[in-house]
C-alpha cells in the first residue's frame, strides 16, 4: 500500500474508534513518506483522543515542520502546549 493509502485506512479505524490500529497505519503512512505532514495530523488526532496530550503535540509540531501553512495544528499546538504548562 502507498502512504495514501494507510493514512485512509488510519482515518476509517479512528472513526470507527479502533485508535491503536489507527495509529499503526498513521505510522505506517509515515515510515514510508516521512514528511507526509497530514499523516502527522492524524497521529496527533488519534494520540490526543488516547489521552497522550505529550506525544500528540510532538506530532503536530512534526505536521508542521513539514507543512508550515497549516494554521490550524498552530492553534491546536498553542492549546496543547498551554494545557501542558509549557
Amino acid at each position: 500500500m502507498n502512504p495514501h493509502a494507510y493514512n485512509y485506512l488510519g482515518l476509517t479505524y479512528h472513526q470507527q474508534r479502533r485508535y491503536r490500529e489507527a495509529l499503526a497505519a498513521y505510522r505506517q503512512a509515515i515510515a514510508q513518506a516521512p514528511d507526509y505532514a497530514v499523516a502527522y495530523v492524524n497521529l496527533a488526532t488519534t494520540t490526543e483522543a488516547l489521552g497522550q496530550t505529550a506525544q500528540a503535540l510532538t506530532a503536530y509540531r512534526q505536521a508542521l515542520q513539514y507543512n508550515a501553512n497549516l494554521q490550524a495544528v498552530q492553534a491546536k499546538i498553542d492549546a496543547l502546549s498551554k494545557q501542558l504548562g509549557q
